[in-house]
């Protein structure tokens, strides 16, 4: 399982998208900076319907390329 589907799984299971670090960076600082799948940006939107699905193909073990 790859990091962005990891994140994935965190994200649909009420990770705080919040949090910030000492020096006032965010994840979402971080994946605005990075290219990073759609999926992951959508969440940090505040949609993470993509997230919920990538999450669930990936603790079923299905491939999920189609979303990367």
């Amino acid at each position: 399982m790859g990091q962005y589907e990891s994140a994935a799984i965190l994200i649909e299971a009420g990770a705080r998208l919040d949090v910030r670090t000492p020096r006032g960076f965010s994840a979402a600082d971080f994946a605005r900076e990075h290219d990073v799948p759609d999926f992951i940006l959508q969440a940090f939107q505040g949609q993470p319907q993509a997230c919920e699905k990538v999450a669930a193909l990936a603790l079923n073990d299905e491939i999920i390329e189609e979303f990367l």
